[in-house]
């Protein structure tokens, strides 16, 4: 493992300013919850589950870089799963934030079933959010589309 020290910033890129960490965390929230509002309009395919939308409050290595404390309150969502006699049978999917600043990408999620975890990672550019789930076993990094979203949602049963 190497490591570089860069104490006069000559080599490395400098540091965010509180501004920026700000500014991208506003951007971060809206991808979230624009990402949410469109799982929540897939997952309407199946009326077996129903959505609870939230927040999280998360705080990360780079907002302490600038001086934030505290956290920031993020958006989820919970798909409760009902049985066919309309009662809850006690077993959801969280969809949340998991980190914004990942090496690679623009943030990632978490979708956490029953059986597993699930990482769906933004490997777009500003304005342009690309969502890709990364951990399905065997397969490289593949669109997030509604069709993934059904089968990760067929794992709860």
């Amino acid at each position: 493992m190497a490591y570089v020290l860069d104490d006069d910033y000559s080599q490395l890129p400098p540091p965010p300013t509180r501004a920026e960490v700000e500014a991208d965390l506003v951007d971060w929230e809206q991808r979230l919850s624009d990402l949410l509002d469109q799982i929540q309009d897939w997952a309407a395919a199946r009326p077996d589950f129903r959505p609870v939308r939230n927040h999280v409050h998360r705080s990360e290595r780079k907002m302490v870089l600038v001086g934030m404390t505290g956290t920031q309150a993020l958006p989820n969502l919970i798909l409760h799963r009902y049985g066919p006699d309309g009662q809850p049978t006690g077993k959801m999917v969280h969809i949340g934030p998991d980190a914004r600043w990942v090496i690679g990408t623009r943030g990632q999620i978490s979708i956490r079933t029953p059986k597993t975890i699930h990482t769906v990672a933004d490997g777009g550019k500003t304005g342009e959010p690309v969502w890709l789930c990364t951990s399905i076993k065997g397969k490289p990094p593949q669109p997030f589309t509604k069709d993934l979203l059904l089968m990760l949602l067929d794992e709860v049963t």
